[in-house]
């Protein structure tokens, strides 16, 4: 896979994000699957609704470039929230999601 191919995604989420003024957008969210570049790994990040680019973080192996993937997700939804007074919604005018959510390890306490 070169930076110009196409990425192919593994994990996705569909959300609905709500700027400062109100207006509703769909937003879709994806992580692609690690790959070799050369000497270094890229992961494919989609944010669609957010920016018209597809970010492909580097890391030294596939693990570093996938975790760096999902913090330039994640780090990327807390600024649209905490700086830029945004919300992240389940649905069109539905309930609010969490950033925190979405990054919890899953596992029941």
């Amino acid at each position: 896979m070169t930076d110009s191919s196409p990425a192919s995604f593994f994990a996705t989420r569909e959300l609905t994000g709500v700027d400062s003024t109100g207006r509703e957008f769909p937003v879709k969210l994806a992580i692609g699957q690690p790959y070799r570049e050369g000497t270094e790994w890229r992961c494919p990040v989609l944010l669609e609704g957010f920016l018209s680019i597809q970010p492909r973080p580097v890391g030294v192996d596939s693990f570093q470039a996938l975790m760096l993937a999902q913090r330039f997700v994640r780090q990327y939804l807390t600024a649209f929230v905490e700086e830029r007074g945004g919300r992240l919604l389940d649905s069109p005018g539905g309930n609010s999601v969490s950033i925190e959510a979405l990054f919890e390890d899953g596992l029941a306490s």
